[in-house]
């Protein structure tokens, strides 16, 4: 059988090709059973269609499992191979033009005979008048939701479908339908499938809603439809494939058939039902059952996984111009507006899927829509637990790991933190919750006292009887205080994460911090998140043990029960019960010293307790990276550190050493190694030694004390400081905790969004534009600078041009003058005072003392000549 599916890479073509390959697979081997190997042997099945993408691109292939495709924007290719096929599957979800395309060619001869489904969508009955529902009396037991006295939901019949009427967004899908409809002969047997909304795997039209809740975004909804009440027809894409190779292998007597499940649900309920089970409520996971029982009967199980029905996710509406805006940005939303009801209890579509995968419809599935949804998206957590002695740079690696694969990093102070601000969001929220119901209470009072004097008026002044059950009545609700009202004292009620809140606070008000216990629990409450469940986590290197491991991630400290009555639960609850739980904290060694005996029986209690604990899969690591280095090179690593402690340092180190020392039997490696059955990555981080470090701070002082003078010299020291030992930065090898970390494939997370692609380029934009900018600023002043300099050694060369010229008009000036002037100008001044003065001395040599005064101040006449 050949069998051709437009968009065999698409939603609806994917489901079909498994469900006819699996369908194949089952009838050759119940032919091999019976014998008949000639006839198995003889059963093909080539699958071919179109893909939505270029297969002229040698990066595109063609579909596993399929024989020949062609690409649909070849519409001549995509008909020549329509119709070398047996049977046909249309999808007008993929492209109704191509679709048509396919039908007018079949409108040719051909040899042989055919087969052809066009899946459609019941859309096209979006415009039907009321008028050719079923009458009330006919829907009474199909819907009874709307009580006594409610007016009966308009619900269509599928033997109405001549009197559909689309909407004109769906007037084409219509003109199809009729065109299938019409082109059935002797040799061409056609179906129609009109389906309502699909969903299940990668959920369709409701991705969207699957993927805003798995990212952690609020529930806001477009206030359209009565806010979104209105109610749409669903079906499981499977139940959909199902009825489409049902009706390839035998073609109903009833040419358009009604593809829907038994729901009917609105949108609103669906949207509300995907964020509680995706998203889920963070009281929800802390009040889980620790372990399933293994004899769990299926009324228990269906109990224990509608449990979230109790904690559904509230959506809040959007105002008109975030309405417009939400129905512009999610396509879906023109398919999510209809409403329609259909009869399906009578529907050709029961005798096409008689085993359907998901007939209670999406809400009451919710759960296996969501694992559906994850296991389609490949949407696999990555936990990841460092650990390690202090200074060895778990911190940059764990920073470094959650921005690249944008998970939530978390650490011991960041949990303690958190929890210990929420006790007064516990107290606003109930507070509110609390007067919001008062005012409800005190509306209907004052409502119920208005028609009471309403009807004590019309009635007249002479029933006393009425008047007295009136005044009856208000004593009976004033007797009430609002501490006995059992409704009122429901709101009271702590929830298990305001009860770990009150504990934090109880212990930082007497004992000025958390204890072990209660940190271990709040780093597993925000484990619990639904963001750590759905995404992962990088948990940061804390002050881990044994047992603050176990305390973390064993299963059974899950079991937090319900509070009754605000009361709070025993000081144990939910916490592994360990005699010496703040003694192992402190003493790893404590229970297991002593003789041989001893020793070994411990180590036996040991083995009991690996093989006793259940780890919670749901925040079970997926990867273990430990890092190490010499107490030497950490101890240098830490000194560069800027806001270093030197004793809190050596303290955390020998705390660090002496939990993981390898005597141990119950290391934290140990734990994650044997009870999270997971492999370590162990690192050496390429650290300083003391020597290099001794060296680099002598290298750098020498380059310090030196002038540096030269621009290329400045800037070259400047690298080679940061690149040296004391920057304080260990080096680890990235590329190999990449590799362990994607082990399996690297799963996709949504990661980055469209809103975080936009902020990180409008951020890489700020910071080329601010580089830019810098280096322009930086030109200018370079540019300013060097103009600077250079109109100064112009304004020198002026200075020295100039005086050069002076002395040389000077030179020339005294040249010119009569030799008398010249004497009597520069010689004569001072021969004269030196003869007065050899006069006023009279020394012995008067011609020697005049030779010596003119010596001496032969400079005090300033001369012409050089």
């Amino acid at each position: 059988m050949r069998v051709f599916i437009e968009g065999v890479d698409g939603f609806v073509g994917r489901a079909v090709q498994r469900i006819l390959e699996a369908d194949f697979a089952a009838k050759r081997a119940e032919l091999q059973e019976a014998g008949g190997e000639a006839d198995a042997d003889a059963e093909t099945l080539e699958i071919i269609g179109s893909v939505s993408y270029d297969l002229a691109n040698e990066n595109n292939l063609v579909p596993n499992g399929v024989v020949e495709a062609v690409s649909r924007k070849d519409l001549d290719a995509v008909c020549a191979l329509a119709r070398s096929a047996d049977s046909i599957v249309l999808d007008t979800h993929e492209s109704v033009l191509e679709a048509s395309a396919v039908v007018k060619a079949l409108k040719n001869p051909f040899e042989g005979s055919k087969s052809v489904v066009l899946v459609s969508t019941l859309l096209t009955w979006d415009n039907t008048p009321a008028s050719v529902a079923l009458s009330a009396e006919e829907t009474k037991t199909e819907d009874e939701e709307g009580g006594e006295g409610a007016a009966a939901p308009t619900v269509f019949a599928e033997s109405s479908f001549t009197q559909r009427r689309p909407s004109p967004n769906y007037l084409l899908h219509k003109t199809l339908e009729s065109q299938v409809l019409a082109l059935s002969h002797e040799t061409l047997s056609t179906t129609v499938l009109a389906s309502g909304l699909l969903y299940g795997a990668e959920q369709g039209p409701f991705h969207e809603f699957f993927r805003d809740a798995w990212l952690g975004r609020p529930l806001v909804l477009p206030d359209i439809n009565s806010a979104c009440s209105n109610v749409v027809p669903t079906v499981h894409v499977q139940d959909l494939a199902r009825a489409a190779c049902s009706a390839l292998a035998t073609p109903p007597a009833q040419q358009y058939v009604v593809v829907a499940d038994g729901s009917h649900d609105s949108v609103a309920d669906i949207v509300s039902a995907i964020f509680s089970v995706v998203q889920p409520h963070p009281e929800l996971a802390l009040l889980e059952d620790s372990v399933p029982p293994e004899d769990e009967d299926d009324e228990a199980r269906a109990e224990r996984e509608s449990r979230w029905k109790a904690y559904p996710t509230t959506p809040s509406f959007a105002g008109p111009e975030d309405t417009d805006e939400i129905l512009i940005g999610n396509p879906a939303w023109g398919m999510l507006q209809c409403s329609l009801r259909f009869d399906t209890a009578e529907s050709t579509v029961q005798e096409l899927v008689p085993e359907w995968h998901c007939r209670e419809g999406q809400v009451e599935s919710m759960l296996r829509m969501a694992r559906e949804f994850r296991a389609a998206r490949d949407l696999r957590p990555l936990r990841v637990v460092l650990s390690g002695p202090p200074a060895s740079g778990k911190s940059m690696v764990a920073s470094k790991l959650a921005q690249k694969y944008c998970l939530p990093l978390v650490s011991a102070e960041a949990a303690v933190q958190e929890m210990s601000s929420k006790l007064k969001e516990f107290r606003d929220v109930r507070a509110a919750k609390v007067q919001a119901y008062d005012d409800e209470k005190a509306r209907r009072k004052a409502a119920l006292a208005a028609e009471a004097k309403s009807a004590e008026g019309k009635e007249g002044e002479g029933d006393d009887d009425g008047e007295t059950k009136a005044a009856e009545g208000d004593e009976e609700d004033d007797e009430v205080s609002p501490e006995d009202d059992p409704e009122r004292q429901i709101l009271f009620r702590k929830t298990a994460l305001e009860l770990l809140a009150e504990k934090f606070e109880k212990c930082l008000a007497s004992k000025g911090k958390v204890s072990n216990k209660l940190v271990a629990r709040a780093i597993r409450a925000k484990l619990l998140s639904s963001a750590c469940q759905n995404q992962g986590y990088v948990l940061d290197d804390f002050d881990q043990t044994y047992f603050m491991l176990r305390s973390i991630f064993e299963m059974s400290a899950t079991a937090m029960p319900v509070p009754e009555d605000g009361e709070e639960p025993a000081a144990e609850d939910g916490e592994v019960v360990d005699e010496d739980f703040e003694d192992a904290q402190d003493d790893p060694r404590a229970g297991a010293a002593g003789d041989g005996e001893g020793d070994e029986a411990a180590e036996a209690g040991v083995s009991a307790s690996l093989e006793e604990i259940v780890i919670d899969p749901r925040i079970v690591p997926t990867g273990v990276l430990a890092l190490d280095a010499d107490d030497e090179a950490l101890r240098a690593i830490a000194k560069a550190s800027v806001d270093a402690d030197e004793d809190a340092f050596e303290t955390s180190l020998a705390r660090f050493r002496e939990h993981c020392a390898e005597d141990l039997t119950k290391t934290p490696l140990s734990f994650l190694e044997g009870n999270c059955r997971l492999e370590t990555l162990l690192l050496r981080v390429d650290l300083p030694t003391a020597h290099d470090f001794a060296m680099s701070e002598e290298k750098c002082s020498d380059e310090e004390s030196k002038v540096q003078t030269n621009e290329s010299e400045e800037k070259k020291q400047s690298e080679d400081e940061a690149m040296t030992p004391a920057a304080g930065i260990p080096q680890v090898n990235m590329e190999a905790v990449e590799m362990y970390v994607e082990r399996g494939g690297r799963p996709h997370n949504y990661r980055p969004t469209a809103e975080e692609r936009a902020q990180a380029e409008a951020q890489a934009k700020a910071d080329r534009l601010a580089r830019e900018e810098e280096d322009r600023r930086e030109r200018m002043d370079a540019e300013k600078e060097r103009r600077r300099e250079e109109e100064d050694r112009h304004k020198a060369t002026d200075a020295d041009r100039k005086h050069a010229l002076d002395h040389e008009a000077a030179l020339l000036r005294a040249r010119a003058e009569p030799l008398h002037n010249y004497l009597m100008e520069f010689v004569m001044p001072t021969l004269s005072k030196g003869l007065i003065e050899t006069c006023r001395t009279q020394p012995d040599d008067p011609v020697d003392f005049l030779a010596e005064y003119l010596f001496k101040h032969s400079g005090e006449t300033e001369s012409q000549f050089p």
